[in-house]
């Protein structure tokens, strides 16, 4: 009974929860289906370093996450992954044009296609686009995989690999949308459009025709010191036809609401870090930013209003995940993956900022006593 109280009292103030990793993660994701298992991926790349390439399965203990599962791919490197929202299918790409699909249950993680979704690029030695980009759309039917300044959609079918459907754009010398490579891609709740980024350039695309929305650049004059990047594009949850946007440059970072029109107007910004976005995270109920300075913080998606800072990781947070629980999933160039205690703090910010209210109150009930003290004997006589 007295090591049920103990760790009923751990419980109530839970910490962060790690685990250190023999390679430095890039993607991460939540399982749908299971709220304390979480799936990870990345690597050292080509060289004999004796770092793997891998995609790992963990799940949320008490104190700490633990290892149940990994899949390795040899010499390529895992950039982006992403999970089916029903069929228990994650997709992970690598830096060698191959998007793998892998099935878990329970403990296991195995793999179970492999698809070539990226060509060779012409005149180099065995390179290929960007593949860092990936998102199911929200039936599960589409995965979209950015290849370079591109974008494939790709018709899934478990079991049996993907069947290539379209390309979005892909042609930055003729003035095409994205210069350089796209960093992430999202789905409206409807799966009827698609948001990518690069670091210059965001764009809203019609899935089924192929076609520009809208788009828009950086104003590289803006407040933020040094170039500005975008950082990261979500459809906004509660407030249909607009984006919810980051920007960063070398003084912190800006997230601003953007409306779905032509140029992409923005609606409302607010101050989201004082140190350079690295990464952005959207789910229903959450919003949340990585920096270079290994911190996560933590916005109300309505309002963009900064509920907590936390300082989870060593190094730049490589990507960031909000879930149901309220809390953060974050992984870093410091090995580490991390489940915050976001829910925690704010609960303690609450709890105090109620203690400084009522310390207050009492203050003013005993100000007011001390000046109407004389009056009232005055009145009393």
């Amino acid at each position: 009974e007295r090591g049920k109280r103990g760790l009923d009292q751990v419980r109530s103030i839970m910490p962060p929860r790690y685990i250190r990793l023999t390679y430095p993660p890039g993607a991460a994701a939540a399982l749908p289906d299971d709220p304390e298992r979480f799936i990870v991926g990345g690597g050292g790349g080509k060289g004999k370093t004796g770092v793997p390439n891998r995609v790992t399965l963990l799940k949320l203990g008490d104190i700490k996450l633990t290892e149940e599962a990994h899949v390795d791919f040899g010499t390529d490197r895992v950039l982006g992954l992403n999970v089916h929202p029903s069929h228990k299918l994650v997709v992970a790409t690598t830096a060698g044009g191959v998007t793998h699909g892998l099935r878990y249950k329970d403990s296991a993680l195995v793999k179970e296609f492999s698809t070539q979704t990226a060509q060779e690029l012409p005149g180099s030695e065995g390179e290929f686009p960007s593949q860092r980009a990936v998102a199911f759309s929200p039936s599960g039917d589409l995965v979209a995989i950015s290849q370079g300044c591109a974008i494939g959609t790709w018709k899934v079918t478990p079991g049996e690999g993907l069947v290539h459907v379209r390309t979005l754009g892909g042609a930055p010398a003729k003035g095409d949308v994205h210069p350089d490579n796209v960093r992430d891609i999202a789905f409206d709740s409807k799966g009827e459009q698609l948001v990518s980024h690069s670091d210059a350039a965001v764009a809203v695309w019609n899935v089924t025709s192929g076609e520009v929305v809208a788009k828009a650049g950086l104003d590289q004059s803006g407040p933020v010191r040094g170039r500005i990047k975008f950082r990261g594009a979500f459809f906004q949850m509660d407030n249909a036809g607009h984006l919810l946007c980051s920007t960063s440059g070398a003084d912190g970072g800006l997230i601003s609401v953007r409306r779905i029109g032509e140029g992409l107007p923005v609606v409302r910004t607010s101050k989201a870090s004082s140190h350079p976005i690295t990464t952005m995270g959207s789910a229903p109920g959450g919003l949340a930013v990585g920096n270079a300075e290994g911190q996560v913080v933590v916005l109300s998606e309505k309002g963009l209003k900064l509920q907590c800072a936390l300082g989870l990781h060593a190094m730049p947070v490589t990507a960031v995940v909000p879930l149901p629980s309220g809390d953060t999933l974050s992984v870093g160039f410091d090995n580490f993956v991390c489940v915050g205690n976001a829910k925690e703090t704010m609960a303690k910010q609450a709890r105090a900022s109620a203690m400084l209210l009522a310390l207050l109150l009492l203050l003013a009930l005993f100000i007011l006593l001390v000046v109407m003290r004389e009056p009232l004997r005055a009145i009393l006589q």
